[in-house]
């Protein structure tokens, strides 16, 4: 994630990306975690139950042990639907510790969804072996305009949900795109080399656009780099 810069309309700075990598793993306080849980929602209607679940469970719904059926039936309980299902079950047989990839732009104050539910699934994935990679895309945000693009905007809120995936007990190792911009770059800019305009015009979608929408150039490079991370995620 981009550190702090001078003017939200500059460039971004050489500083890194944050990459974060996830397993279960209490940080901070018990009063630390209740309170940034609790800023999730207006109301909470036992506070107590709360306190009580925060201190006997510093890891909140994780699981070990499993074999690889169970861990495949853990995973297909994150979603609605797994296109090929046998794929899954060879990919957890043979690769030890599988690699999940999620992205979030900051853009205002964390829902249940991205604190409660994130927490749940993401120690879903670490349970079953898997390695999870949460990206916060902070140029991606400032691409898409979110926060009218002002960067120090978008870092603040940033670093906000990296406190309360914290306070839900997950254990975040920073990691960098930056670091490795002589790869990433590269890969960005083939990408872009390698597809019609018309084509990336199409992919307007993943960022909440429409092909008629009026699309800065900015916005062109948004669907470029997010086929990049795929590829980045070794």
């Amino acid at each position: 994630m981009e550190n702090e810069i001078s003017e939200s309309n500059e460039a971004p700075s050489s500083q890194p990306m944050q990459n974060l990598s996830i397993s279960p793993s209490p940080q901070m306080s018990l009063k630390e975690r209740f309170d940034m849980i609790r800023s999730i929602g207006e109301e909470c209607i036992q506070e107590d139950e709360l306190e009580r679940l925060l201190a006997n469970k510093p890891n909140l719904f994780a699981m070990t042990d499993l074999n690889h059926l169970e861990e495949c039936i853990l995973l297909r309980s994150i979603g609605e639907e797994c296109i090929q299902e046998d794929e899954l079950e060879r990919l957890l047989a043979n690769k030890p510790q599988p690699i999940c990839y999620d992205r979030f732009e900051p853009s205002g104050r964390m829902h249940i969804a991205q604190g409660v539910l994130k927490a749940i699934n993401v120690n879903k994935q670490t349970s079953a072996g898997c390695k999870v990679k949460i990206w916060i895309a902070d140029w991606f945000a400032q691409l898409n305009n979110k926060m009218d693009g002002d960067l120090k905007k978008i870092q603040t809120i940033g670093q906000y949900l990296i406190e309360i995936w914290k306070a839900l007990g997950m254990n975040i190792e920073g990691g960098q795109i930056n670091s490795r911009a002589h790869e990433y770059c590269p890969l960005v800019m083939d990408i872009a080399r390698r597809n019609k305009l018309p084509r990336i015009v199409r992919c307007c979608q993943i960022m909440g656009r429409t092909e008629q929408d009026e699309l800065t150039a900015a916005q062109i490079f948004y669907p470029c780099m997010q086929c990049a991370d795929i590829f980045f995620c070794h």
